[in-house]
């Protein structure tokens, strides 16, 4: 999901949510409690800069496969933004639910997915406790379906990926 986030598929969607978002909206209803690892929480200083791939791939063969597999990626960020890096989404949300102490910033929410936006489709719509946005899900407000996570602790995040690797 996304928080605000702009990404190169849309300015309001995550590609997983944007591709499906009808599948994405029944699990959000689904009524089990869910956390949302955001891009934002995966990005910047949380990606992969030159020091810490190196770090991985000196942790031995895992670690240096992890890094290798992902060079078409890592040169494509370079193109982008003249910095190689590698984000890596799926894994900080597997760590989140490994360790849930690296969760840095964070907020319950009712999460709703737009299916129907010409512009918008696929966005996650959060709304928080006695926010503004209560009247757009309903008279009564929405009860709380996710946990938001917006911010890692990125060190930690770094070490449980080394962690992960290491020989």
């Amino acid at each position: 999901g996304a928080h605000p986030y702009h990404n190169p598929h849309t300015v309001c969607a995550e590609f997983n949510i944007m591709v499906d978002p009808e599948a994405a909206q029944i699990v959000f209803s689904f009524g089990v409690p869910i956390t949302l690892v955001t891009l934002e929480a995966c990005g910047g200083a949380a990606e992969l800069d030159d020091a810490a791939m190196e770090r991985m791939r000196g942790t031995g063969e895992i670690g240096r496969f992890c890094v290798d597999c992902n060079r078409t990626l890592i040169e494509l960020a370079r193109a982008q933004g003249g910095v190689p890096s590698l984000g890596l989404p799926d894994p900080a949300a597997l760590a989140v639910l490994a360790r849930p102490e690296l969760i840095q910033e964070s907020f319950p929410a009712h999460t709703r997915v737009e299916t129907q936006g010409e512009f918008t489709r696929g966005a996650t719509v959060f709304c928080k406790p006695g926010n503004l946005y209560s009247p757009a899900f309903g008279d009564e407000p929405a009860p709380e379906n996710s946990l938001v996570v917006t911010g890692l602790d990125v060190a930690g995040f770094h070490q449980y990926l080394l962690d992960r690797v290491a020989e």
